[in-house]
């Protein structure tokens, strides 16, 4: 899949999303600003600050220039286009055209408050994911199993910056934690022998993090230190 469109989350949280999906090693500030990433926005009005309405369609049509080569340091160029639902219809189709060609080199990501403000044939040709959607039928567990691989993979530090996204209120940590919980139950039953992760260690500590926040320990300080613990020891918070 090269193309993915991101519904309804936090810009922190889409941030973490695209990094676990595009398998890629840096943090989410360095989103902003590293070369082998094209960021398209709704253009500012330098004479009132405020945001124009919509994406315009000269945007559009120079990205393929940009973003078509070859990638300095990510394994691709990464193209994220905020606030999406904000291209013209005519925008929207000049898109699609690059969608239906992408370059091989080349990941586009959609960030919308409301993917159904975008054009049916644009949804199509993306990967959905909808913020909100723990339930678990609504999971896609393939992408969330990366996102866990890729948190598996960074240093406690990066891991704690990540989390800190979910740590703000206890609905967006009962939802990680449910989604998490789910795809890890869902793993152990592949019959997976060379996870990477320990499951079953990891599970247990996750239960057990969803278990205190239920039971109104800190936020913060539940998932900080499921990051720090991980799959190597088992979560104990007893005497905080």
């Amino acid at each position: 899949m090269h193309s993915y469109l991101l519904s309804g989350f936090p810009l922190s949280q889409a941030k973490t999303k695209i990094i676990a999906l595009a398998g890629i090693a840096i943090t989410p500030d360095q989103l902003e600003t590293h070369p082998d990433i094209t960021w398209v926005k709704p253009e500012i009005n330098t004479k009132t600050t405020t945001q124009k309405a919509s994406i315009k369609i000269e945007i559009i049509r120079q990205l393929p220039q940009i973003v078509n080569k070859k990638p300095f340091e990510l394994p691709k160029q990464l193209c994220i286009i905020d606030q999406a639902q904000t291209m013209t219809t005519a925008s929207q189709n000049a898109l699609l055209k690059i969608l239906e060609e992408p370059g091989e080199d080349t990941l586009f990501f959609l960030l919308t408050s409301n993917h159904q403000q975008l054009l049916a044939t644009i949804q199509s040709r993306c990967q959905v994911l909808i913020a909100g959607k723990t339930g678990k039928q609504d999971l896609d567990f393939e992408t969330i199993w990366q996102e866990l691989i890729s948190l598996h993979k960074q240093t406690i530090g990066q891991r704690l910056s990540v989390i800190n996204n979910y740590s703000k209120d206890r609905n967006s940590a009962q939802q990680w934690l449910a989604s998490t919980i789910y795809t890890l139950r869902w793993q152990l039953q592949q019959n997976s022998s060379d996870s990477p992760i320990n499951l079953t260690v990891l599970l247990k500590n996750l239960i057990k993090g969803q278990q205190d926040i239920a039971g109104n320990v800190n936020i913060k300080l539940v998932l900080d230190q499921l990051m720090i613990a991980w799959d190597q020891e088992e979560l104990d918070l007893e005497g905080f």
